[in-house]
């Protein structure tokens, strides 16, 4: 920064720049005066350009002022933001299983937790048309759930409300268009809901995406029920079972998140790839929770700021 003794300093420009500020940032004249040291009733009408005093004075104060804003913004952009959804090496083998259920087919992916499926399905719903998405839970893993999930997922709203009945406008329904369903958290299913999705893509030839953990394979495949899984198993067209990121996904994490210093993003790759952890997802809550102590700092994310965020994740209180 320029020590404001050092050179002159150009009052029209300061007056333009308090007056272009004070609009940006809604300020009043008083409140426009305390951010950088100057009564309310002397900035005003400097602003105004009819000030009596030293307006040198007070243009001088307005550069330091201005050299202030300037730097933190300057700190603030070295602080990471969300970028949204960003590809990955994992989110497109996703994407592929995806497509290919858009063509009427059964696929099913299996992935470790924090590997972007969830997100990857949810931007595939701005791709492909029609297509929808319902995600199971422990509450609606069993058949009768299953469908009334699926039917607001598509938003039928059937005027029968037991499930045979909302099952047969899901087919009659379904028959007259070639739609795609992905279900997140299909591990939950049950095998008779798992059964009744079959039945869908047999009679309507609804593409299904299967999206879950490794036990949604390890039950279709090798389970205790998985000759009675033949049927189903037999439609598969396609799966892919992953259960770590792999370290592309961590350096697309990286340049998405314009992490760029290689101790950073050396660490993220470690912490991802380290079995049982929460992958992607647990690297951004380590940048979430570092970016908030840099931007408390004033300064850039550094990679002191991501050990402490990591450091902290692993505290443990134990009570004698």
């Amino acid at each position: 920064m320029i020590h404001v003794d050092e050179m002159p300093v150009d009052i029209e420009e300061m007056r333009e720049w308090a007056n272009g500020y004070k609009a940006m940032e809604n300020l009043s004249w008083n409140d426009l005066g305390n951010a950088i040291g100057i009564p309310g009733g002397t900035i005003q009408p400097f602003c105004k350009g009819n000030y009596a005093g030293n307006n040198d004075r007070i243009a001088r104060e307005i550069f330091k002022f201005r050299q202030g804003v300037q730097n933190r913004r300057e700190q603030m952009d070295g602080i990471p933001v969300e970028p949204g959804y960003f590809d990955t090496p994992t989110s497109l083998l996703i994407r592929e299983l995806l497509a290919i259920a858009s063509s009427g087919e059964i696929t099913v992916g299996a992935f470790g937790p924090g590997m972007g499926k969830t997100k990857t399905a949810e931007d595939f719903l701005g791709r492909v048309s029609p297509c929808f998405m319902a995600t199971i839970d422990d509450v609606s893993k069993d058949t009768n759930a299953m469908i009334r999930l699926v039917e607001k997922a598509i938003g039928l709203n059937c005027v029968r409300s037991w499930p045979a009945a909302i099952s047969a406008e899901l087919i009659t329904f379904l028959r007259r268009r070639k739609a795609t369903l992905i279900v997140d958290e299909a591990n939950h299913l049950t095998f008779k809901a798992l059964e009744q999705l079959r039945a869908w893509h047999d009679q309507t030839g609804l593409g299904i995406c299967l999206l879950g953990n490794e036990e949604l394979i390890a039950r279709i495949e090798r389970g205790r029920q998985r000759d009675a899984f033949a049927r189903l198993n037999s439609r598969i067209a396609q799966r892919v079972v992953q259960a770590q990121p792999q370290e592309g996904d961590v350096l697309a994490f990286c340049d998405a998140w314009k992490l760029f210093d290689p101790g950073i993003r050396q660490t993220l790759i470690d912490v991802a790839l380290r079995p049982g952890s929460g992958a992607l997802r647990e690297c951004r809550q380590i940048i979430v929770n570092a970016s908030r102590i840099a931007s408390e700092d004033g300064g850039r994310l550094q990679l002191a700021h991501v050990r402490w965020a990591i450091e902290r994740r692993a505290i443990r209180i134990v009570r004698q």
